[in-house]
């Protein structure tokens, strides 16, 4: 994305921007090492929730607890959802996968943070992905297995790698497929048949209420085993809750999928991460609230995940035209209700008002976003959820916009930004040049 000379930089806005790929192709992808971590993640799903205590006891798994022990954090994960790290001496920022594997290895290998065989070599930068991993593509799993095994490399390094919670996470756990691809539904049918049978689906069955087994049950047989492996405690959503957070301040930067307002900083940080894993993880903590300040929480639009700025449903759809067909399997059971903040076109993950093209420092929008950064005590956003033609700031350099559309859905460019604790900024661009932050800046 080249620069014209005396030229400002445009805003690079993408909100018309269709999925260029027709839903339902399948790509099979062979990743042995993969694979194996994934059985071994996936039967010890099993022997939890099946009681094997034997095996369980020889893997330090524990005994089976009263709620499904998956719901538990995994080894090496804290309780307490990960909100604050210090500032690290890099940061780099990538915008939303959409299942699309190739396109985040090419983003982090811009970046300089893997070598040419995808392994750790960022030595003690941090990683942040700004959710929206899962939807759109055929690689979803492979991508959020690849995003968590990264993290343990980099931390032998030094480094780390944090991913956020996105619509489309919320959305799957929520039920709602709508943007599954074929091979996405397939992904989940393959691989969990492949690596644990009819146990692991039993398993994955002992979390759900009657309710919710009728529910599913009655869904198009494609759908079932993405529906019963993402329902809130199931081991799939727990992954999510495990390394997955909504909003992450590292440094003066504060990382989240869609912003924030000011009252989701009143309404506290630690406490919008907390209740969104537990909602997921389908445990209790205490007092949580389900009522929201006086904040705009909840609209037709943002509940339904149509806000009125998100390019509508794909047309081409791989298992059918009615509504439950189309994946509108949002359950209505006994399970834990989700929280007040995930909902509505104002909330973290749906907030589209830092990301419209051409945002003047005067305008509604920045200031605004002046308001929740003074009052959380920090510098500069980082967004996505909203495509641009290429990585922007906006607001004076306040707002960075880091979804370029890269997965193949949208055909947009891979690109990577650059966070240092001095407050210099770079844009690592698809053709590999290394860009100043005025070279990015929406005039």
């Amino acid at each position: 994305m080249r620069r014209s000379a005396g030229r400002p930089f445009s805003p690079l806005f993408m909100s018309s921007i269709w999925p260029r790929r027709p839903a339902g192709r399948l790509v099979h992808h062979l990743d042995v090492p993969l694979l194996m971590r994934q059985w071994t993640w996936a039967w010890r799903g099993v022997w939890r929730a099946l009681g094997w205590t034997p095996l369980a006891l020889a893997l330090s798994l524990g005994e089976r607890a009263a709620v499904p022990p998956w719901s538990a954090p995994a080894p090496g994960v804290s309780a307490s959802p990960i909100t604050r790290v210090p500032a690290a001496a890099r940061v780099i920022a990538v915008g939303d996968v959409h299942g699309d594997l190739t396109a985040l290895r090419r983003c982090l290998r811009l970046a300089g943070v893997i070598d040419d065989e995808d392994r750790w070599s960022g030595g003690d930068a941090v990683v942040v992905q700004v959710g929206d991993v899962l939807d759109r593509g055929d690689q979803e799993r492979a991508a959020l297995h690849y995003l968590d095994d990264l993290h343990g490399s980099a931390q032998q390094a030094g480094g780390a790698v944090y991913r956020l919670l996105g619509n489309h996470e919320v959305m799957n756990v929520d039920g709602d497929f709508r943007y599954v691809t074929a091979g996405g539904f397939a992904e989940f049918q393959r691989r969990d048949r492949e690596l644990a049978g009819t146990a692991m689906r039993q398993a994955y069955r002992a979390v759900l209420s009657p309710q919710e087994r009728e529910h599913i049950r009655r869904m198009p047989r494609p759908m079932r085993d993405r529906a019963i492996a993402l329902a809130p405690g199931a081991p799939t959503a727990c992954k999510l809750a495990d390394r997955g957070v909504l909003v992450l301040v590292v440094g003066d930067t504060l990382f989240v999928h869609g912003g924030l307002r000011p009252e989701h900083i009143a309404y506290g940080l630690e406490r919008l991460n907390a209740e969104t894993a537990a909602w997921m993880r389908r445990v209790r903590i205490d007092e949580p609230s389900k009522e929201a300040p006086s904040v705009q929480a909840t609209d037709a639009a943002g509940e339904s995940g149509n806000s009125p700025a998100m390019p509508p449903p794909a047309t081409d759809d791989p298992v059918g035209t009615s509504p439950i067909k189309r994946g509108r399997a949002r359950r209505r059971t006994d399970a834990l209700e989700k929280p007040w903040f995930l909902r509505g076109s104002g909330s973290p993950i749906w907030m589209r008002h830092y990301s419209t093209p051409y945002l003047p420092p005067d305008s509604e929008a920045c200031q605004l976003l002046n308001d929740t950064l003074r009052q959380a005590g920090l510098q500069r956003m980082v967004v996505g959820h909203t495509p641009q033609r290429g990585i922007n700031s906006a607001c004076g350099g306040r707002v960075w916009r880091v979804d370029t559309g890269m997965s193949a859905a949208y055909g947009g460019v891979s690109e990577a930004l650059e966070l240092y604790p001095d407050g210099r900024v770079y844009v690592w661009s698809d053709t590999g040049r290394r860009l100043e932050a005025d070279e990015r800046s929406v005039k």
